[in-house]
């Protein structure tokens, strides 16, 4: 996003993104307490990325409370090796490349993940714990269903890449625990059915 004066023609050319989407934005940062002009400078993705944390953290969820980040400072403690299937700059590349040319659809499609959290949360929880597969995709395809690139950029594809680097780790002579995403473990795109295809079986207890 780049700062602007007005919402007219100048400025949808420089900020990528429809009158609509401000105004939601805009909606969405004044309910915060935050300014706008915290906002205007960033690029639609990273725009994406800071709404996302900044509701996260509205709704009552603490990021620090994470299992990544529990079990992250538990093999710290006890100097365990610790393997990751990404790294930070990675990830950074892939969410500032994806739909480079339509850089409005990944902040569109945040808004209505985060909008499907807000109203489905205890869902998503149940099915959690739980274990019910079906009920989390249909919540996780929810605000997915309209942007199929994102899906396959942000999920299929880093499925199978982690699919490939897990099924080298299986057969080791040590234990090994991997920590993904809910969303990345449902479907048939899923890293569990990535699995099963490639003749591995899938224990849930």
């Amino acid at each position: 996003l780049v700062r602007s004066r007005g919402l007219g023609d100048v400025y949808k050319r420089q900020q990528h993104i429809s009158k609509e989407t401000y105004g939601i934005l805009k909606h969405k940062v004044d309910a915060a307490g935050m300014s706008m002009e915290q906002f205007d400078t960033l690029k639609p993705w990273l725009c994406a990325v800071t709404l996302s944390g900044m509701e996260l953290r509205r709704m009552g969820f603490d990021p620090a409370l994470g299992i990544d980040s529990y079990f992250f400072t538990r093999a710290r403690q006890d100097k365990k090796d610790l393997i990751f299937l990404e790294s930070p700059d990675y990830q950074i590349d892939l969410i500032a490349g994806v739909l480079e040319d339509r850089p409005e659809d990944l902040l569109k499609q945040t808004i209505a993940e985060l909008e499907v959290i807000e109203t489905m949360s205890a869902d998503m929880l149940s099915a959690w714990e739980s274990g019910d597969a079906a009920k989390m995709e249909s919540i996780v395809s929810m605000s997915l269903k309209d942007y199929p690139r994102i899906h396959d950029t942000l999920f299929v594809q880093r499925n199978t890449d982690w699919t490939a680097q897990i099924e080298k780790l299986i057969g080791r002579d040590k234990n090994v625990l991997v920590i993904v995403g809910a969303g990345h473990l449902v479907g048939e795109k899923g890293v569990l059915n990535q699995l099963r295809k490639r003749g591995y079986t899938i224990s849930l207890e």
